[in-house]
């Protein structure tokens, strides 16, 4: 005998398929969620910086601290709350703690504050390298990418560098190396310094950590001028602050370098200083080259035109296919709803 199904069946068994259908997405939606994101920069910076590789001076004089020091300033850029620690220092190759924030953006230029999902102190290593509290691995932060995932690293005197690009993941891992080039640098030349023929790093002299370099640095390292330690003002990291360290003098003529990080929700035009919106300025020490405009185009920007397509008028719309590439479990979702609708009342207008 041939089952025939009535239509509220029908529908009862369309709800159901929806059902669990959506039940799967959320499963897989909850399961991305606790994805990790394992990361390996490598970052150079100016001060301590000497003949391809960075003074552990500091660590050899036991003067590094074994709380993470972005807790100290809450006026700084860089001001963090993290409770990272250690009972002690544990390689002979830590330069000092760093830390490192992932920002979740369509393009670089909108990777402002509102976009960061996580934060971590770390220690650096001699050789460039950023790594765990352990001394040795590589960092790791629970969380998912939803769009793309640009990096920024902070350190306590040195200027603040960004990812210019989106940071590709490689077999489980989002390498990074801001040392290869200008470019690799949001605002290139603008946010790191050619410390070696072909190797970038990150300018030193914000002692204050306000993000510009100027007559306040000078001010602050005149009142711990002479002091043995571990200070702000101890450009070179050699656990003294005096005369090298001097912001202003040689080396470091960063005078009007300024965080090239977006700081606001409508961010400056690139080349322009971060913070205060003033343009980088040419000082003795800085090269033509040092002050060059980055060329590369921002990812998000479909026509090439450097506007991020979110801000230009002549991008053609794309919004429900970034709803779609941001959110595909949702869509699939959505999708599958739809489907059971239309279903349900092309069922019902054969009955009728």
């Amino acid at each position: 005998m041939k089952t025939t199904h009535t239509t509220p069946t029908r529908l009862f068994i369309l709800c159901s398929l929806t059902l669990l259908m959506l039940s799967a997405v959320l499963f897989q939606a909850t399961t991305a969620a606790t994805t990790d994101v394992s990361l390996d920069v490598t970052v150079l910076l100016e001060g301590p910086y000497n003949a391809g590789i960075m003074s552990t001076k500091l660590n050899a004089l036991g003067a590094l601290p074994l709380h993470q020091p972005y807790d100290s300033n809450p006026e700084a850029v860089w001001y963090y709350t993290g409770t990272e620690s250690v009972t002690s220092i544990p390689s002979p190759y830590i330069v000092d703690w760093v830390l490192v924030e992932l920002r979740d953006a369509g393009s670089a230029a909108t990777a402002t504050p509102s976009t960061t999902i996580a934060q971590q102190a770390a220690f650096l290593l001699s050789n460039g390298t950023i790594v765990g509290l352990d001394g040795s691995s590589i960092l790791v932060f629970p969380v998912a990418i939803t769009n793309n995932l640009f990096v920024i690293v902070y350190h306590r005197n040195h200027l603040p560098v960004m990812s210019t690009g989106p940071v590709v993941e490689t077999d489980g891992v989002y390498v990074y190396d801001f040392t290869l080039s200008a470019e690799y640098a949001y605002c290139a030349t603008h946010a790191v310094k050619e410390l070696a023929p072909a190797v970038w790093g990150m300018y030193a002299a914000d002692v204050n950590g306000d993000g510009q370099v100027n007559n306040q640095d000078t001010f602050f390292w005149r009142q711990d001028a002479g002091r043995s330690g571990y200070y702000t003002c101890d450009i070179n990291l050699d656990g003294q602050v005096n005369n090298p360290d001097k912001p202003g003098l040689e080396p470091y003529w960063n005078y009007g370098s300024g965080s090239q990080v977006p700081t606001v929700e409508l961010p400056d035009e690139p080349g322009q200083g971060g913070i205060s919106g003033t343009s980088p300025v040419v000082g003795e020490g800085t090269s033509p080259s040092q002050t060059s405009m980055s060329t590369s185009p921002l990812a998000g920007d479909v026509d090439g035109d450097g506007i991020p397509d979110d801000q230009d008028p002549d991008t053609p719309n794309t919004t429900i296919i970034s709803v779609v590439r941001s959110h595909p479990l949702l869509a699939a979702g959505i999708f599958a709803l739809a489907s059971s609708v239309i279903g349900a009342i092309i069922i019902l207008r054969k009955r009728l």
